[in-house]
């Protein structure tokens, strides 16, 4: 049974998005997966406390389902609510302590998905933190939300570089630009067969102050 739906970002957690059509998305960091800041301040377990019980009330419920939501596993659990479902995926670890932030796959299709608009103004606001504009989850079956948010994550100095949603881009974290050249040598010594698929994308130059004369 997979039940654990913890609040606040430690090594795993669940946030909840909603893309470009409105569609409400569940996401899974697993244990070297990140999150949207905004994302964090969010309290997840009790959104998805909130979500079953009014599918319960609205009458969606089938004689099948279980009295609470954490008795059912995520994949299970994301169907009956009509969330699409999304889990990290970690690409390649270099070295002991350094990795390659992977993106996120889609596991869950609902056959009816849930519109943002369909909630109560205060589930709709905790659902909707999130926004990823250019994302339609019912299209799209990877995801990166570093793209075009500020992430956390359990293990930020580990966090050199990431893969974009293309799959074939390597990006530097911000931040962590000076230590990305190392990175990018370390990973084509880890792992050149995949090294060999992907495209290195190089950090913008930093601009030099002119001095005044």
């Amino acid at each position: 049974m997979d039940v654990d739906f913890p609040a606040a970002h430690s090594q795993d957690t669940t946030w909840f998005a909603v893309d470009q059509d409105g569609h409400v998305g569940i996401f899974f960091t697993c244990e070297d997966g990140h999150l949207p800041e905004k994302a964090a301040r969010t309290d997840a377990h009790e959104l998805l406390k909130e979500l079953w019980s009014l599918r319960q009330k609205s009458g969606a419920a089938a004689t099948s389902d279980p009295e609470h939501h954490y008795e059912l596993d995520r994949e299970d659990l994301a169907s009956r609510l009509g969330l699409f479902y999304y889990r990290h995926r970690g690409e390649v670890p270099v070295g002991s302590d350094q990795i390659l932030i992977g993106r996120y796959l889609r596991l869950v299709v609902p056959s009816n998905p849930l519109h943002i608009d369909q909630l109560p103004p205060d589930l709709r606001s905790g659902c909707q933190t999130v926004r990823l504009q250019k994302a339609a989850f019912a299209s799209n079956e990877h995801l990166q939300s570093l793209d075009d948010y500020p992430c956390t994550m359990w293990n930020p100095d580990g966090a050199i570089a990431y893969l974009s949603v293309d799959g074939t881009t390597v990006r530097p974290m911000p931040g962590h630009e000076d230590r990305y050249a190392d990175f990018c040598t370390a990973l084509r010594k880890e792992a050149p067969e995949f090294a060999a698929k992907v495209r290195f994308e190089e950090p913008p130059k930093k601009t030099k102050r002119k001095r005044r004369k």
